[in-house]
């Protein structure tokens, strides 16, 4: 399979005299092909006037990666979100009327030993971007954040438990149960896609309207602390 970009656009319809309710949609384009990034923002402008949100997310295993293909790598998680900044920045400016741009990082980006080098460096750089789009966009009334999860039981982290400790058969269920117990500060939760997807939703929204240029990480505190000082702050 190839590398997919999943793109949750919340736009807002224009309507006279006032707008019409949130609309939210999931559309998808393959991540490498960047000039269709161009194509799926025209299209959502020409149709429904103007794009008010747009959301960068990407994923793909990158077990037994090979260094030859750090650049398909940089092609999907860098240029990518790249390529959809500019061109989400492009259509807001026209219409004038502000906006979100969220994409995705990873706590790999904020500690180490988390993931591969090559990945590891990728969600690094989307920090990087995420930061200097916000500087640049803030004059046009458009806030730029990124999302950092940690410890969700994608398929990706399941297969990665499976190979790791040579369980084939290992359930999301037990992937979750280990996560919750090491993986986490709130002792036996584990993350899930509605916490992230609550993370972005949030970033989109009005309520974050004076957040920009911000790293949201959705962890459980994991890479705030360690999980195994818990027991020294205990009861004897």
């Amino acid at each position: 399979m190839k590398p997919v970009l999943s793109i949750l656009l919340v736009w807002l319809v224009r309507q006279r005299p006032k707008f019409s309710p949130a609309r939210r949609d999931n559309l998808r384009c393959p991540f490498y092909l960047l000039f269709r990034l161009h194509y799926l923002v025209h299209f959502v402008t020409l149709h429904f006037s103007f794009l008010y949100n747009f959301v960068l997310d990407n994923g793909r295993s990158i077990t037994n990666l090979e260094t030859n293909k750090l650049a398909t790598l940089i092609n999907v998680n860098v240029k990518g979100v790249i390529h959809g900044i500019k061109h989400a920045a492009r259509a807001m400016i026209s219409a004038g009327s502000g906006g979100s741009i969220v994409s995705s990082s990873s706590s790999a980006a904020i500690m180490g030993g988390l993931a591969s080098h090559a990945y590891t460096l990728t969600k690094g750089a989307i920090l990087g971007i995420t930061r200097s789009a916000a500087c640049e966009l803030g004059v046009h009334g458009i806030r730029v954040n990124c999302v950092s999860p940690h410890g969700i039981p994608s398929e990706m982290l399941v297969k990665s438990y499976q190979e790791y400790l040579g369980k084939p058969n290992m359930t999301i269920e037990e992937v979750s149960d280990i996560i919750g117990r090491e993986g986490s500060l709130l002792s036996g939760r584990c993350g899930s896609f509605e916490d992230v997807a609550q993370a972005v939703l949030f970033l989109a929204s009005d309520e974050a309207g004076y957040i920009t240029g911000h790293n949201l990480v959705v962890d459980g505190g994991f890479t705030s602390a360690s999980v195994e000082m818990s027991s020294f702050y205990s009861d004897k």
